[in-house]
């Protein structure tokens, strides 16, 4: 895995604050939006900030909008002034639009659903929270990478520290999970392998013993229920082909 990135500059927490207040400046242009993405998960997990080992780099942004929210997209991010990816948001504004603030950063706006290696209907699970997904999905959003990096590992691991496993939207929803999971070969096929890293390598990253046995076992719970589910019969259709087919996308884009 690569070297752990420095955390906790005053920009990387203002790129955090200035995420929060973006929620609500686009909800006065009649946009419902919500984070994701790492600054997300650093607003939901004390374990995400400093002092914490887990504190990490941010350097843009993610958020998902409700579909009618789309139409006034374009002018609630002007307003702020953000400039547009013109012939990005035109070939593909959609399903995703990109933008960057006057200060350089980065926003990538996806509509209703989330598609990278894998693809997310989130219809219905915007406004659960009122500033960013629910857990149950940032932890998917992360899961779903078809190489997980580091800093994917840190914020899986913030989320599996601060959050318990339960049945409803309050802490990580493991029923929503499953029920991604059991539906789609694909998607449990990279969840699996991937919370399997994160259990492998949550040790190398300066967390006290404790906290680390804490995700480590928190995992192992997730895995459990993931495995117990009962699967569709897609499921168990894809899952005849196994790994011979390729289950993934891996679009060549950077991710925070």
């Amino acid at each position: 895995m690569p070297t752990p990135d420095a955390a906790g500059t005053a920009d990387e927490r203002s790129v955090v604050q200035d995420a929060e207040q973006l929620i609500g400046q686009l909800a006065q242009g009649d946009v419902v939006g919500r984070l994701l993405g790492g600054v997300a998960v650093a607003l939901r997990c004390p374990a995400a900030r400093p002092p914490s080992a887990l504190a990490r780099t941010y350097s843009d942004l993610d958020i998902v909008i409700t579909r009618p929210s789309r139409r006034h997209l374009p002018a609630a991010l002007a307003a702020l002034e953000f400039t547009a990816a013109d012939r990005f948001n035109a070939m593909n504004g959609h399903a995703r639009q990109l933008y960057t603030s006057r200060d350089g950063v980065d926003l990538d706006v996806f509509i209703e659903q989330f598609k990278m290696c894998h693809e997310i209907d989130l219809k219905g699970r915007i406004e659960v929270d009122a500033t960013t997904l629910p857990l149950a999905e940032l932890l998917l959003t992360k899961l779903q990478v078809a190489e997980l990096t580091e800093k994917d590992v840190r914020d899986c691991a913030a989320l599996l520290l601060d959050h318990e496993l339960t049945d409803g939207d309050a802490a990580i929803n493991v029923t929503r999970i499953c029920e991604v999971t059991s539906r789609d070969w694909g998607w449990w096929r990279t969840v699996t392998e991937n919370l399997g890293k994160v259990a492998a390598h949550v040790g190398g990253l300066g967390l006290p013993a404790p906290d680390g046995d804490a995700v480590a076992a928190r995992v192992d719970g997730l895995l459990a229920r993931i495995e117990s589910a009962p699967k569709s019969m897609r499921w168990k259709a894809r899952a005849r082909l196994g790994d011979r087919v390729t289950w993934r996308d891996e679009p060549d884009e950077k991710r925070e």
